[in-house]
């Protein structure tokens, strides 16, 4: 065995520890962003909080204050896709991006009048539905204690629950109050439902393109095929959009050889994504409404490009921009606009505004407010007559 000198052994050390100061140093100079424009506002915004630290006479939580400070800073970058997600925000939107989260299952909204929270909707096989609340519902107790006079966002905390813990709700249905007990758990929202029409018309309602979404609408259009479907109505009225990896699996399934979406980098660089040869080619509308974004009012767009479906609703949102979400040190994350996209016929969605559909037609504040309750009949939902009428 090979044996060193004490004095060898003390020059190895220390050059050992240099070596490691010199990485440490260097990650925290790239970390830092020593030597940037970064750099300066990192020591203003140090300098501020150790200011506060030294000053402040009263009490304060240096996390909210950091989540605040984050939030601010994405803002004022003038995007209003790009946002900042704190730990307990990342987590739901996780649950979301997979469309489950842990709660009731239900739909809310708050009536501006008296403060309570209207249910518009209560998921299937939900905690909601098992404890047997019901479309219509007024909600105005939580554990006893009234959320009349809370605002919509502290009426949804008083609700939120971890899995397993149990809830007491005070109910007014028609007049009558019910004390309604329920245990909050994982909720499983379907992204994709379907639905045979009259005169062999497959309606396809898609409610996200989050992960799910195109195992689903693949589903549900081969099960509308068996059940006598000629002709489908896709509805991507309300859809605030989702994965652009799922969009393409469903642009994919149902266009022939050709290019489905186009992406395109700061420096102006373009990512094509093209379909195989397979396609179907039954006649189709698309549904859409103000509501209608991203990778949903890009579907219609590109149906619409290659002259697969006509549209009907009103005027889409105009989002031109997709996003990444990087995770931070702290457990949050960035969600940013990374890159801008454009239809295969390189029209920018933003640039243009949204979608003009081929065929306009309005529906009322009502009709509206049910239609996102899932409670519109099809009788009673015009856009969708139109389309009926359109694939007769």
């Amino acid at each position: 065995m090979k044996k060193y000198s004490l004095k060898t052994v003390i020059v190895l050390m220390l050059l050992a520890s240099a070596l490691i100061c010199i990485l440490m140093g260097f990650f925290l100079w790239r970390w830092t962003g020593l030597g940037t424009k970064n750099f300066h506002e990192v020591l203003r915004y140090a300098e501020l909080l150790r200011k506060i630290d030294r000053y402040y006479v009263g009490d304060y939580d240096p996390e909210l204050v950091a989540d605040a400070a984050m939030d601010a800073a994405v803002s004022n970058l003038g995007d209003r896709w790009s946002y900042y997600l704190n730990r307990e925000a990342y987590a739901q939107y996780i649950n979301s991006s997979n469309n489950e989260y842990v709660g009731l299952g239900i739909v809310i909204e708050q009536e501006p009048e008296s403060g309570a929270l209207r249910i518009l909707r209560v998921y299937a096989d939900s905690p909601a539905m098992q404890a047997g609340l019901q479309i219509g519902d007024l909600i105005t107790a939580v554990d006893g204690e009234s959320i009349l006079e809370l605002d919509l966002t502290q009426a949804k905390a008083k609700i939120a629950r971890p899995a397993g813990q149990a809830i007491a709700l005070t109910v007014d249905r028609n007049g009558e109050t019910l004390g309604v007990d329920a245990v909050c758990d994982h909720v499983f929202v379907s992204p994709v439902e379907g639905e045979l029409l009259t005169d062999g018309v497959g309606l396809i309602t898609i409610m996200n393109f989050d992960k799910g979404s195109s195992e689903g609408f693949q589903t549900q259009y081969e099960a509308l095929l068996e059940q006598g479907a000629k002709a489908f109505v896709f509805d991507v009225r309300s859809n605030p959009g989702g994965y652009v990896s799922e969009l393409c699996n469903i642009l994919d399934y149902l266009l022939g050889s050709c290019e489905i979406f186009v992406s395109v980098a700061p420096d102006g660089e373009e990512t094509v994504t093209t379909s195989d040869e397979a396609m179907q080619d039954d006649p189709a509308v698309v549904l859409v409404n103000g509501d209608s974004y991203s990778a949903a009012e890009y579907f219609a767009a590109v149906l619409s490009d290659y002259g697969y479906a006509r549209t009907v609703g009103t005027h889409t949102t105009g989002k031109g921009r997709s996003q990444i979400t990087v995770e931070l040190m702290d457990g949050g994350a960035l969600h940013i606009s990374s890159a801008e996209y454009v239809t295969p016929n390189r029209v920018s969605l933003y640039d243009q505004g949204g979608i003009a559909p081929d065929y306009t037609v309005e529906l009322s504040e009502e009709k509206q407010s049910l239609l996102l309750s899932g409670a519109l009949a099809p009788e009673q939902d015009e856009q969708l007559q139109k389309a009926l009428a359109l694939l007769k």
